[in-house]
């Protein structure tokens, strides 16, 4: 816990040096990060009178080609997220979504398909059937990407309620590879001072390991520009339907004194275990710590801190995941990116893991990754491009290569035998 709050300390420091040098930073440079510029589109589509219904539609398609190094023979990524598919041509997302606002009330609808839906509820829970009602699985919710509606009061300025299927408070980097849905015109306040943004093309293991999305309520409270507060109460990570009877809570404050510096403190606790798990009273927190900042005109800094555990009747669980970013603009529309990860976790014995699939004799494991990027915009806020090479490597054999040998379980059909690989992609991403 004690470095848990110096970490915190540090950030925040940085966080403060920074804010005064951004203030005189000239941002006017180009930036496939929509915060930068959504100020402009609140001043020019929020003019309107009372009793009118406003409506936007948005959207985007991701297609990339990945190639494996290691030649596997089943043409999988091991351990990777939405570019899980090797030596392929893939459409990894089409989305479609839409904003409604009218008054003090606003919806968002976003439907995905592709690739990423499988594995974005792939730890989704199954429902037994029963008489007269059907079973429940992630086949039921996969095309959902979000679906939210928010109302703000009248009497806090500020302050807005929400429910339904949203993405998740924890992390730096957003769903769509390019940004998060923050561009909305007609709905702006639906992601309300939410600052993520993607340099690269592949997730983080930061991104995959935690969770993704979340069902149930949320409150959030800006009393001014630059702090923003939140409430979520939800059925739990990864969980659109609850395995247990307890709720999952979440806290979290951003401080944003200017668009270039951004700082994120979160927390997160609940249960996260099925009914029958074999230990009780297990409850699992979760830490997040991150920022973003501008170091001169043309070079920009990330970082995401998140440590946690998880208590139960016979011991603890404990994992830290630490993400650094890199991004230098090295003209109107092209970018070099880098990003360095580090996973940990340490189980105890007979427990099963939150994350990684096997374990040394002393029941820990690490994982790590090294990313570079190369990003050119073809159409400035709609069109980019991107080249990628990712070396991942673990403390296990956690990877394939070359000819696979069956392994005789339904989920993991093929054994792993490699500790490292490399991959390179090209990708193709456009958004409106």
């Amino acid at each position: 816990m004690k470095n848990i709050v110096l970490t915190a300390i540090l950030l925040l420091s940085t966080s403060l040096l920074f804010s005064q040098h951004s203030d005189n930073t000239s941002s006017d440079h180009i930036s496939d990060s929509p915060s930068k510029n959504i100020e402009n589109h609140e001043s020019v589509n929020l003019h309107h009178t009372k009793d009118t219904l406003m409506v936007a539609f948005n959207g985007y398609l991701e297609t990339f080609y990945s190639y494996n190094f290691n030649k596997p023979s089943n043409n999988i990524n091991a351990l990777r997220g939405f570019d899980f598919i090797a030596n392929s041509l893939t459409v990894g997302n089409f989305v479609i979504g839409v904003d409604a606002k009218y008054n003090n009330f606003s919806t968002r609808l976003a439907i995905n398909i592709g690739m990423t839906p499988s594995q974005f509820y792939k730890q989704e829970p199954t429902t037994p059937a029963s008489y007269q009602v059907p079973s429940l699985s992630s086949v039921s919710w996969q095309f959902i990407q979000e679906a939210i509606v928010n109302y703000d009061f009248e009497n806090v300025k500020g302050l807005s309620a929400q429910m339904g299927i949203m993405a998740t408070p924890i992390g730096i980097e957003g769903l769509p590879s390019f940004q998060t849905w923050e561009t909305s015109m007609a709905n702006p306040g639906m992601h309300k001072k939410d600052y993520r943004e993607n340099w690269n093309f592949s997730r983080s293991n930061a991104f995959i390991h935690v969770p993704d999305y979340h069902s149930g309520v949320r409150f959030l409270y800006s009393p001014s520009p630059k702090n923003t507060f939140s409430l979520y109460l939800v059925n739990g990570q990864n969980m659109v339907t609850d395995n247990n009877v307890n709720k999952t809570v979440s806290v979290s404050y951003l401080w944003t004194p200017n668009n270039n510096v951004h700082f994120s403190a979160l927390y997160m606790g609940g249960n996260e275990r099925p009914t029958d798990y074999t230990f009780e009273n297990s409850w699992r927190h979760i830490f997040d710590f991150h920022t973003r900042f501008s170091i001169t005109k043309n070079i920009e800094f990330m970082t995401q801190f998140t440590p946690g555990f998880e208590t139960t009747d016979a011991g603890n669980n404990q994992f830290l995941i630490n993400v650094a970013y890199l991004k230098f603009i090295t003209s109107e529309k092209n970018y070099i990116s880098f990003r360095y990860e580090h996973m940990f976790e340490r189980i105890f014995e007979g427990s099963s893991s939150n994350f990684l699939e096997t374990f040394n004799e002393n029941n820990e494991a690490g994982l790590y990754g090294i990313t570079g990027t190369i990003s050119h915009i073809l159409v400035k806020d709609h069109l980019m491009i991107r080249g990628e090479y990712r070396h991942d490597y673990g403390t296990q054999n956690w990877f394939y290569k070359g000819t696979l040998q069956p392994s005789g379980k339904e989920d993991y059909p093929f054994l792993t035998n490699a500790s490292r690989q490399n991959t390179v992609s090209f990708s193709v991403v456009g958004w409106f």
